[in-house]
């Protein structure tokens, strides 16, 4: 896959992952979605959270690839940070689809980022 295609598709994935954790956030917020028995304080705090971790994954899905590598290496932080904190999570068929697309979207981070790399060697 070239690097243009690779850039998109973690452009792509990055906007789907911060889009679910904005849902994620506002179901607790409303309290559509319950925590089980945590305070409603605590599910507002994780609530907006949630919201806090989408709004940077939609800014790292705005600036990734676009020739900021620090943003780049950023996003593949972010979405491994976020790989890492489901191992300390109940598990469920939910975290594992996210999982995999955590998993998904770190391949194709990584793959993007030596693309651009080895394009950068020859240009």
């Amino acid at each position: 896959m070239d690097r243009t295609r690779l850039a998109s598709a973690a452009r792509i994935l990055l906007a789907v992952d911060a889009a679910l954790w904005a849902v994620c956030g506002l179901l607790l917020l409303t309290g559509a979605v319950s925590m089980g028995d945590v305070s409603a304080g605590y599910a507002r705090v994780m609530g907006t959270l949630l919201l806090l971790a989408a709004a940077v994954l939609g800014v790292l899905a705005w600036q990734a690839f676009r020739g900021r590598k620090a943003v780049d290496y950023a996003a593949v932080l972010v979405v491994a940070t976020g790989l890492l904190a489901f191992l300390f999570d109940q598990i469920g068929w939910v975290d594992l689809a996210v999982m995999a697309l955590h998993v998904v979207l770190l391949a194709v981070l990584i793959l993007a980022i030596r693309a651009e790399r080895r394009n950068d060697a020859l240009g």
